[in-house]
């Protein structure tokens, strides 16, 4: 039965859209399902509530650190780091790719204040505190880490993954599970109550 997995791709978004694509075209070529920003529809939901759901969905994350914090919610956090957090609690395997030369960048792709400066330099001293952390030069090194990275994270992390409908046998996996199920409320329980007060011993 073929497998594909889903991964929620995170970064600040204007200033790492080439390396989003190629990461994203990447995981397409090898069979995955991206997910990331720029496919999430219009909601009422907050954007922090569809990422969270989105995320629930997802059986592997991936974050790409360059120059930039990025936008803040209401508390003072940055939806990429809300985002990494998010991932880490939900117990979400992380893989982390970081610049490496964050001077060598444009002035237009790096934070221009001290305050995102700040902000940056300590979510990158977390995430480098993280498990599979890969630093990458261009996008081409990025592309390739990434697939490596996923590769060894699918076998030392394996996911649920998702497969075809027509793939499985619904009815006889119904079934199956429905009897599995019968079998074990037999076994267990010894008794029924009812609303009245009667108890019947099984």
């Amino acid at each position: 039965m073929e497998k594909k997995y889903q991964i929620f791709v995170s970064s600040t978004y204007e200033d790492l859209k080439d390396e989003r694509s190629a990461v994203a075209q990447s995981l397409l070529d090898i069979g995955c399902i991206p997910v990331g920003m720029e496919r999430f529809p219009a909601s009422n939901m907050s954007q922090m509530e569809y990422i969270k759901k989105m995320l629930d969905d997802c059986d592997y994350y991936i974050l790409i650190l360059a120059g930039r914090y990025g936008s803040v919610d209401s508390d003072g956090i940055g939806f990429t780091e809300k985002e990494y957090d998010y991932a880490i609690s939900k117990g979400i395997p992380v893989m982390s790719f970081i610049v490496k030369d964050t001077e060598k960048l444009p002035s237009g792709k790096c934070e221009n204040t001290d305050v995102g400066r700040s902000l940056l330099q300590e979510f990158r001293s977390k995430v480098c505190k993280g498990k599979l952390v890969k630093f990458y030069q261009d996008i081409g090194s990025l592309q390739a880490a990434a697939v490596v990275s996923l590769y060894q994270c699918i076998k030392d992390y394996p996911a649920k993954g998702w497969v075809r409908g027509d793939s499985i046998d619904f009815e006889k996996d119904t079934l199956y599970k429905v009897k599995e199920y019968m079998e074990q409320i037999i076994a267990t329980e010894k008794e029924t109550k009812y609303w009245d007060g009667t108890v019947i011993i099984n």
